[in-house]
């Protein structure tokens, strides 16, 4: 009710309100409507915002029935005076209505039985456009939340029930709407092996003063399969920080739990790969030089506790001093260039033990095209190394082997030769039939074969060292 009808006396004689206060509202730009009638309901006057909002001028109302303007008819008033409001409906000149509510000052004159009556009328179309306004918007509301993965509800501390979407059955896949469940209903519902986290999450939430409480529980299906719930919730108190109630969001989570169990599968398959192939795994952070190696890596470079954090120049400290010119021209080729990074080196180990790495890694860039990390593994190939040393070593022997044997025959031949002529020349001194041209000719042959053992002598000399020099 306006201050007017606080400030005015009842009406006068005539049923209209005093001069003074309608002298206020007589602006189109004031949002009071007033109108006044006679004891038959004929309208004796009608403020400027009154015929503004009903689109006509003062001659065309007043004079005329009120009853003239309305869209159903007015309860008959009591004799006595009082102040009356009720909710109805004028008709604008157009055919239009204007929905208002109407606040009616009534007193009995004393030579009718007729009334007289002043009535303030509030305008309700803009409040009407909100409304429907607002109502469309809750229509929306509801409507995206239908086929969401999303269920909302109330919990009343008091009265201990849950106030619960009709969705929110479609979502739990529930039969049977009810719009309130009791507490007890709500945790049956979830997995038995949850329902005691929650309902102590939500007891100690309560008795802590905390406003608002996040938790996670399984709901079992009709169809045997379980649905994985995250539950946001807010916790309403008032001044004395008791609570009112508790609101809350239940959003499914079951996709994404999916995921997460796919990606610790796919992380346990790979951590046992890397575990298998004896690999070590290293993420380097270009920008700002920080290395992740898993516990492979620290191990296979001997690294202690303090050594966590790995950077360009720790790892090239590590790198055997005949190798880190090329190990380091070979990863700043591959940050240039984009391609795979491919190497093998050395590098001191515990007690200046030397040990052979083979590096593989990729570079990932931005969209600049600036290379911003390097991802690869490493594997420790001492062993092969060692065992590959040892087979070269052994195919050496072989081949040595196989050399002297056949060294053995072309210096067997020779030998022969020069053990043949010296007998004969044995047997012409025992019998004293040495003649001077063959003793000569024999020694000269001796000579010549002597000289090809020399040769061989001389070859194998050449190879060994040869073998030394590329060993």
């Amino acid at each position: 009710m306006s201050n007017i009808f606080h400030k005015t006396d009842a009406p006068t004689r005539t049923g209209e309100l005093k001069l003074s206060d309608l002298n206020k509202i007589e602006n189109k730009k004031s949002p009071e409507m007033v109108y006044t009638t006679d004891g038959k309901g004929v309208i004796t006057y009608a403020s400027a915002q009154f015929l503004h909002s009903m689109d006509y001028e003062k001659h065309e109302m007043v004079g005329k029935p009120y009853t003239n303007f309305i869209q159903t008819q007015l309860k008959t008033l009591k004799p006595e005076t009082h102040l009356k409001s009720n909710e109805m409906s004028f008709i604008k000149k157009d055919g239009s209505y204007l929905n208002v509510i109407q606040f009616i000052v009534a007193e009995k004159e004393s030579s009718s039985s007729g009334a007289y009556f002043s009535a303030y009328l509030h305008n309700l179309n803009n409040y009407t456009k909100k409304i429907k306004s607002q109502s469309a918007l809750i229509d929306k509301f509801h409507l995206s939340f239908k086929n969401s993965r999303v269920a909302m509800w109330d919990y009343d501390i008091k009265s201990g029930r849950i106030y619960w979407q009709m969705q929110n059955f479609n979502f739990y896949e529930t039969a049977g709407f009810r719009k309130f469940l009791s507490i007890e209903e709500i945790m049956n519902m979830i997995h038995p092996e949850d329902a005691p986290n929650v309902m102590s999450s939500l007891q100690e939430a309560i008795s802590s003063g905390k406003s608002s409480l996040s938790v996670e529980f399984r709901v079992p299906l009709k169809s045997g399969k379980l649905k994985y719930i995250s539950t946001y919730c807010n916790i309403e108190r008032n001044s004395k920080g008791e609570i009112t109630s508790i609101v809350g969001i239940d959003i499914d989570v079951t996709s994404l739990k999916r995921t997460e169990e796919q990606l610790a599968l796919l992380n346990y398959r790979f951590k046992m790969a890397i575990e298998s192939s004896k690999m070590g795994v290293w993420d380097w952070d270009i920008e700002s030089d920080k290395s992740y190696w898993c516990e492979r890596m620290y191990k296979m470079y001997g690294a202690t506790s303090e050594d966590k954090q790995f950077d360009a120049n720790r790892w090239c400290d590590r790198l055997h001093p005949d190798d880190k010119e090329e190990g380091m021209r070979t990863q700043k080729e591959s940050l240039r260039t984009g391609k795979d990074y491919v190497s093998e080196f050395r590098i001191i180990y515990k007690n200046n033990e030397i040990r052979h790495i083979k590096a593989f890694g990729c570079v990932l860039k931005n969209r600049e095209g600036k290379a911003i990390r390097m991802i690869g593994v490493n594997i420790d190939v001492t062993a092969e190394k060692q065992t590959q040393s040892a087979l070269i070593h052994a195919q050496k022997f072989s081949a040595l082997g196989e050399m002297t044997g056949e060294v053995a025959h072309e210096i067997n031949n020779p030998l022969s030769i020069i053990d043949g002529y010296v007998d004969r020349l044995l047997r012409n001194f025992e019998k004293n039939e040495i003649l001077i041209d063959p003793t000569l000719n024999d020694l000269r042959k001796i000579k010549r074969t002597v000289a090809r053992i020399a040769n061989i002598v001389k070859g194998m000399r050449r190879y060994t060292l040869y073998a030394r020099r590329n060993s």
